[in-house]
């Protein structure tokens, strides 16, 4: 992927979008909050285990954890494909909000049409533990 426009994304927020690396393991729309987040130095882990992650019945992966705030925040982008379409994906979803706002943690699902239409606004709302969209 080459730097430069990402649908939707406008040219002031893409001007300085580097590509997304070869090596990066996750999804255009994660590569773009991981930029985000660090191009302001605000700390965070990627692809989080929590409550055993993926090995444990009732464990998840969240993609993003923000700690330099308080309470804690959990970010997970979601996907249009799989969040919003047949998938079943959304039961799940909140089935792990709530388990995770029980831990005492803030949680935000950020659309990816929300990060390519505006990332900046709705990182920066996330980050406030403003979700853009209704569960």
């Amino acid at each position: 992927m080459t730097a430069g426009p990402v649908a939707g994304m406008g040219k002031a927020e893409t001007s300085t979008l580097p590509p997304m690396p070869d090596d990066f393991v996750g999804t255009l729309p994660e590569w773009l909050v991981w930029w985000w987040l660090t191009k302001r130095n605000i700390e965070f882990e990627f692809q989080t285990s929590q409550l055993g992650g993926r090995k444990q019945i009732g464990g998840m992966v969240f993609d993003f954890m923000v700690y330099d705030r308080d309470p804690g925040l959990a970010i997970n982008v979601q996907g249009e494909y799989w969040h919003f379409g047949s998938s079943g994906l959304r039961s799940q979803d909140l089935i792990e909000k709530i388990a995770m706002l029980n831990q005492g943690y803030d949680v935000v699902f950020v659309r990816e049409s929300d990060l390519y239409d505006r990332l900046d606004y709705t990182m920066r709302r996330a980050l406030e533990g403003v979700q853009l969209f209704e569960d």
